[in-house]
This record gives C-alpha cells, sequence and structure tokens, in this order.
C-alpha cells in the first residue's frame, strides 16, 4: 500500500540531523495508507512516546545541535519592499482548496505548479527575520511539492482524484511517489512498494494495537 508523509526510521529519524517526525506527519509504514480515526491514535501515541524516549537519549549526549542544520541562505531584498505574509499565506490555502481539493485535474494542476514556482522565487528573494516567515517559506515549499506530485501521478487513488485520469493504474502507478528537497531543487522520484521493516518495538506496538 502506499504510504505517505515525511520519510523516516523506526526511531523517526528523518534525512536532517536532529529533526524527527511522527504521527500525521511521518511516513512510519505502521499502517500503510490506511489514516482512520484509531489509526491515527497509535501513530501519534505509541510511536510518539517511543520517539520522545530516542529524542531523550540522543539529546543528553548532544552539546550542541549539529551546524547548519536549520539555515537557508536567501539574499536580502530591499527594505523598500514590503513582503505580505498573511497575504501569501492566504493565496496559498485559497489555491489548494481551489485546484488540488477533492478533485483535481491536469490543467488546475499546471496552474498550481506555475502559481506556487512563482511565489516561491518572490519568497526566497528576502532574508527571513521571524519565526512566521519561516511558517509560511514553509507552507510554500510543502504546497509546492504537493501539486508536483499530484501533477506527476497520472491516475486516481485513495483521496487523489483526477478528473482527467478517473481510474486506479496499478500497472503504471503501483509506486511509491519521493520527494527529496536539497537547497537547489526538489527531485522526484517513483519506487517499487515495499514491505516495511520496523523494529522490534514497532512490532510489539502492532500486536498490541491488535489484541485490544
Amino acid at each position: 500500500m502506499l504510504r505517505w508523509g515525511i520519510e523516516v526510521d523506526p526511531a523517526g529519524h528523518t534525512t536532517i540531523p536532529a529533526l524527527y517526525a511522527v504521527g500525521e506527519a511521518a511516513s512510519s509504514g505502521l499502517h500503510g495508507a490506511n489514516r482512520i480515526g484509531s489509526n491515527s491514535l497509535l501513530e501519534g501515541l505509541v510511536l510518539g512516546a517511543m520517539i520522545g524516549e530516542e529524542v531523550s537519549k540522543e539529546a543528553i549526549g548532544a552539546s550542541k545541535l549539529p551546524q547548519g542544520s536549520f539555515h537557508r541562505a536567501v539574499r536580502k531584498e530591499s527594505r523598500s519592499v514590503h513582503l505580505d505574509l498573511e497575504d501569501v499565506a492566504y493565496s496559498v490555502r485559497s489555491l489548494m482548496g481551489r485546484l488540488l481539493g477533492v478533485e483535481r485535474s491536469g490543467e488546475g494542476l499546471d496552474e498550481a505548479v506555475t502559481r506556487l514556482e512563482g511565489w516561491a522565487r518572490y519568497l526566497f528573494s528576502f532574508e527571513f527575520d521571524s519565526p512566521r516567515a519561516f511558517e509560511v517559506a514553509n507552507l510554500v515549499t510543502v504546497a509546492r511539492l504537493m501539486a508536483e506530485a499530484a501533477n506527476a501521478r497520472r491516475e486516481s487513488r485513495g483521496t487523489h482524484y483526477r478528473t482527467d485520469f478517473p481510474r486506479r493504474d496499478d500497472a503504471a502507478w503501483r509506486v511509491h511517489s519521493r520527494i527529496v528537497q536539497s537547497e537547489r531543487e526538489a527531485a522526484l522520484t517513483f519506487e517499487p512498494l515495499r514491505s516495511p521493516s520496523p523494529s522490534p518495538r514497532i512490532g510489539r506496538a502492532r500486536r498490541a494495537s491488535q489484541q485490544k
């Protein structure tokens, strides 16, 4: 089954040092693509507790955060130009609801990708000096990656429904969509489905949930 979210190992590590993901945000492989309420609680509470222990152990032995892990170099824009963060955030929310909502199409996804790429270029021309600026930058980045992945997957599967490709196509698209974001670009690849190899602790968590 397809898995959604940030790719993590059984201990919740992402590819960025000192950054973890758990619960709805993570692709743990514990439940495949099944995201009903009880599953989300198990992912958030059980894995959250396990990963919390892991973070505590690593934090005890760490003197400081890895240098450069959370820094992104951007050029300064003239102070005469005002960056309206709330306008950008509102525009992204409106576009995502209109073009990446319940029904999607190639035409709409093309428009979404173009607009989000434009907003990203505009936004990253500024130097960020507040938590809100980084929040909006992350909002635009994630929205752009979602639009590009949805545009590339020419089928309908689960909650990804395309009016121009209304049927599921296992022959061509029974694969994982994987995006790796670097400083310069995002690389989208497709990989064959693979069975997760959870740690023994995750295995115990799964068996405990099945016995309840």
